[in-house]
């Protein structure tokens, strides 16, 4: 089920797929920056660092994935007109983590873990081969997950992550945004990575995030957009 993180990234560069995404809160995230890298849920809660509890958590530790690191083909997003329900900081990465990062291998999911069952063999879950990885593989599919296996390399923002899209919300959080905007800069200057643009998702009505973040709970609104727990 591992496969080599190489021949993955020839696969998506020539199906002109270049970019990862890791979409997650404003806690999180600025959890992310000042460390300078992307960590795995397990890997924040040894080191105790702030982040925000997630849907996917309890089924993560169930399938011995917590320690893992996931990132999507695909800015699911835009791909679907709706909110990312894992956040809305979207943090974009260049392919060439794969080749240059330190990745030696890398896994990749037949299907969201969410909806794994525990009968499910792993064959199920996962590519076994490269080759059924690239005839089985199609880009839009974000239930297909690439998932970087515990111990096995990291993700570093200074040399691989491109930019930071945060979904905008109006009217009713104008300044929760601004300070979610701020809060990410202060963070990405910790570890000397300011220089990566933050970009405003701009969104349009046919996109569902509109009404949502407009009907969406405060208490709701801050867990994705807050800088605490509390």
């Amino acid at each position: 089920m591992d496969l080599k993180s190489s021949e993955v990234f020839e696969i998506l560069k020539n199906e002109n797929i270049h970019r990862l995404y890791h979409a997650d809160s404003v806690i999180t995230s600025c959890s992310f920056l000042k460390k300078g890298c992307l960590l795995s849920r397990g890997e924040l809660e040894s080191q105790g660092l702030p982040m925000t509890d997630q849907i996917s958590d309890d089924k993560d530790k169930k399938f011995g994935l917590w320690r893992d690191i996931f990132v999507d083909g695909i800015d699911i997003h835009d791909r679907i007109n709706k909110r990312n329900l894992y956040g809305p900081v979207l943090l974009c990465i260049d392919t060439s983590v794969l080749t240059e990062g330190g990745i030696s291998s890398i896994r990749v999911t037949k299907s969201n873990p969410q909806n794994w069952s525990s009968n499910s063999q792993e064959e199920e879950r996962y590519f076994q081969t490269i080759d059924e990885f690239k005839y089985g593989y199609n880009y839009g599919d974000f239930q297909k997950m690439f998932v970087i296996p515990n111990g096995n390399g990291s993700i570093k923002f200074k040399e691989y992550l491109r930019k930071i899209v945060v979904d905008y919300i109006i009217p009713n959080g104008n300044q929760l945004w601004e300070r979610a905007i701020e809060a990410l800069k202060a963070a990405g200057k910790e570890s000397k990575i300011d220089h990566i643009p933050i970009e405003k998702r701009n969104c349009t009505c046919e996109c569902n995030c509109v009404q949502k973040y407009r009907m969406m709970q405060p208490k709701t609104l801050h867990k994705f957009f807050g800088l605490s727990n509390n």
